[in-house]
């Protein structure tokens, strides 16, 4: 739990507005940098348009680069 704490406290540092939804889809694409919109959808249980603009909301804050 320490860990995780130091973690969330890192990213509140450089973005204390990140929803909790895009965090999750920011840590999918840090495990696989390949994962599909569609994989990202199913391993988080949302819809492909909200994994999508998740991704979205990532490269506008320059966490992701679209490929």
């Amino acid at each position: 739990m320490k860990l995780l704490s130091e973690a969330l406290r890192e990213i509140r540092d450089i973005d204390a507005t990140m929803p909790i939804q895009v965090l999750a889809i920011f840590l999918e694409i840090a495990r696989n940098e390949r994962i599909t919109i569609k994989e990202i959808a199913e391993k988080l249980g949302i819809s492909e348009s909200a994994a999508s603009r998740g991704v979205s909301d990532l490269s506008t804050w320059s966490w992701v680069k679209p490929r």
